[in-house]
């Protein structure tokens, strides 16, 4: 959908840019996108069980842009079957 455009030169760069487009889209057209997020590694290490803004991968931008976030959580350990859906925002 996007190609990466010579002038970017990292990752969190191009995100920035890629929802700048998807956010134009949405505008543009009055049609709704769906982004999905990858939650950081180091979540899994950490205390909290349930997910929280910073640990997803380019939040800043994407949490600006959003008119909503759910974020899906299932606890394998302790409620494999069972999935959470957390509204942020």
């Amino acid at each position: 959908l996007f190609s990466r455009p010579k002038k970017i030169e990292n990752e969190k760069t191009f995100l920035d840019y890629a929802i700048s487009v998807c956010d134009d889209v949405t505008r543009n057209l009055k049609v709704p996108i769906i982004l999905l997020a990858q939650i950081n590694r180091e979540a899994k290490t950490g205390k909290k069980t349930r997910p929280t803004m910073d640990q997803i991968k380019g939040t800043g931008n994407l949490e600006q842009a959003s008119t909503n976030i759910l974020v899906l959580h299932r606890d394998f350990d302790n409620s494999p079957n069972v999935l959470d859906v957390y509204i942020y925002k």
